[in-house]
């Protein structure tokens, strides 16, 4: 898809190298990193598919890490509004949600 300067960071070393055998037979090219802090470096498109209070707990660092979009999910529908304020708070605007029986996903824009 072009993407370029693809890193993932998961706290499970299992995950990580899931995402790398992944990318290896998919052949996309990205850097898997186990650690639980967001990239102190800037994305054009940052996703986060974890729960609703690390979300929360790392509005500041995750939202300085987007440059144009951020895709919030694995949150539960009656906590959008919350999460949505936490990112707001931090210079996003909300674009849209999306929602799949009781799960949410959040789309912000910069």
């Amino acid at each position: 898809m072009g993407a370029k300067g693809i890193v993932c960071i998961d706290y499970d070393p299992l995950s990580v190298e899931a995402c790398k055998v992944n990318a290896s037979i998919n052949d996309v090219s990205l850097s898997a990193i186990l650690g639980d802090t967001p990239s102190a470096r800037t994305f054009e498109l940052v996703v986060a598919n974890i729960l609703f209070q690390p979300l929360l707990d790392m509005a500041q660092p995750l939202a300085a890490s987007v440059e144009k979009h951020l895709i919030l999910s694995g949150i539960l529908d009656s906590q959008v509004e919350a999460l949505i304020a936490a990112y707001q708070d931090q210079g996003l605007s909300h674009a849209r949600t999306r929602l799949k029986e009781e799960w949410a996903v959040v789309e912000l824009i910069r």
